[in-house]
């Protein structure tokens, strides 16, 4: 697994909302663990399918993202919200976009290397993340941008 799920990044910043918080992705073969303030989430590769169950923001977390070429496509639930999305890859580009709950959200990733930058909107709140790949291991940010 080379990256966690755009979807997961977006359930983080969600939740955070205004706070920054520092997130953790150990990769062990077909499977990753997430670690981070009320997230814990492990993720289990199978064929195009990637199956992520645990906690994010103290909410149960659940969903299943099939991929299809460049494409990425995930549903599921959130605590009582209902989750959709897609990405799809162009070069070192990812592009996001869905909803949570009533929310929509739309995410747009830059990979330089083994660092990844990510800026978004979840409903009106805006968020950076940037993530650093060690090893087998992903260190993240998530943080919500101050409106000027």
């Amino acid at each position: 697994m080379k990256k966690i799920c755009t979807f997961l990044i977006v359930a983080m910043a969600a939740w955070t909302s205004g706070v920054d918080a520092q997130y953790t992705t150990n990769r062990i073969d077909n499977y990753s663990y997430t670690t981070g303030p009320g997230t814990n989430v492990t993720s289990t590769r199978i064929g195009n399918y990637v199956y992520s169950n645990g906690t994010v923001g103290n909410s149960s977390y659940n969903t299943t993202t099939n991929r299809i070429g460049n494409s990425d496509y995930t549903s599921g639930r959130s605590g009582s919200s209902r989750i959709s999305g897609s990405s799809t890859r162009v070069g070192a580009y990812t592009y996001g976009s869905g909803s949570i709950g009533r929310s929509n959200y739309n995410t747009s990733t830059t990979r330089i290397g083994n660092s990844s930058y990510t800026t978004g909107r979840v409903g009106s709140t805006r968020f950076n993340s940037t993530s650093q790949r060690v090893g087998s291991y992903i260190y993240r940010s998530v943080r919500p941008r101050t409106p000027r």
